[in-house]
């Protein structure tokens, strides 16, 4: 089923602001690079989304739903450059230190703005809390295809990033609905997502102390924390299954192979248990502790999990759930 959207067109109201909680679906062609028949410009996302094909990219879904916001029916507005270059090619746009609706949040990585050391992140808002609280929506490169997110400005000014990156501003979007002061139209009610970064920061420091001293305790799940619970995976199958993996913290067949005969399910503790419970705190589900005991909460949120990703909820963890939750 395609996704409803807005095409504006000339003489087309703008439609009123409401916050984007899902990945977009197929048929939206702020999402659909243009060589597919889609509106935008963006390079490819990786992994390919099966139905928009810009993600997973915060370049491409930071175009897209900056767009798509306003119903312009095209990506008119912002370039599909480096994310850390949105504000040098925002044509006009004003750009600000204070959160609006709408908005795209630009950072910085590293010291330069030349892409050698990094290229940078961006973010949609989707709600302003206050002057220091955003709920955003967000995608990534290697990582996930779409995610929503709190942030909190911070003494660091930095809205929850890394000190790896540096905060830019707001560029602020132009659409009627995204003027200073409004709000999400039927916001009454709405919740804002679980925060399960603490649970995220145990899981990195789990996953320092077994595989990668350089891992960052930032409660942020991303591609570092991934590949560190790829290795992490990669090393229990050496050592209890004598695999033979290259411990390389990538996703590969020869792995998916070596999980073959590997179920994590209720009563299941240890590594296996840890590694889960990280994972799926990394994919936003309740795994109701991070303790190395795979109980009933786990389970639940396991198959949750499953249920989303399009894979079989038998609440037990094979191959298909582990390659879902480690190569996406």
């Amino acid at each position: 089923m395609e996704e409803k959207i807005f095409t504006g067109g000339i003489g087309a109201a703008s439609p009123a602001f409401t916050m984007r909680t899902t990945k977009p679906g197929a048929g939206n062609k702020y999402y659909i690079r243009k060589a597919s028949g889609g509106y935008s410009d963006a390079v490819k996302g990786y992994p390919t989304d099966a139905q928009c094909d810009v993600l997973a990219n915060c370049v491409g879904y930071a175009v897209g739903r900056f767009n798509e916001i306003g119903g312009w029916g095209s990506c008119k507005y912002l370039s599909p450059v480096n994310a850390e270059n949105f504000i040098e090619f925002a044509n006009g746009l004003t750009v600000g230190q204070t959160p609006r609706l709408g908005a795209c949040m630009v950072w910085q990585r590293g010291a330069t703005l030349n892409g050698s050391d990094g290229a940078g992140h961006v973010a949609i808002v989707e709600k302003v809390v206050s002057d220091t609280e955003v709920y955003t929506s967000e995608s990534g490169y290697n990582s996930t295809a779409f995610w929503n997110q709190t942030r909190k400005k911070g003494s660091d000014g930095n809205w929850g990033q890394s000190s790896a990156y540096k905060f830019r501003g707001f560029i602020y979007n132009p659409a009627p609905c995204c003027a200073a002061g409004a709000t999400p139209a039927g916001t009454t009610g709405i919740t804002t997502a679980p925060d399960y970064s603490a649970e995220v920061k145990k899981f990195q420091t789990y996953l320092k102390q077994a595989v990668d001293s350089r891992l960052a305790v930032d409660g942020k799940p991303g591609t570092a924390t991934r590949a560190a619970a790829v290795k992490a995976m990669q090393i229990y199958l050496n050592l209890a299954n004598n695999a033979g993996l290259t411990v390389s913290g990538t996703w590969s067949a020869e792995m998916k192979k070596a999980l073959n005969n590997i179920r994590v399910r209720n009563g299941t503790t240890g590594a296996l248990a840890y590694i889960t419970q990280g994972l799926l705190y990394c994919k936003g589900q309740d795994a109701n502790g991070f303790d190395g005991n795979f109980g009933n909460g786990a389970s639940t949120a396991l198959g949750k999990f499953q249920s989303a990703a399009g894979i079989s909820a038998d609440r037990v963890a094979g191959p298909a759930t582990f390659e879902k939750l480690m190569a996406t």
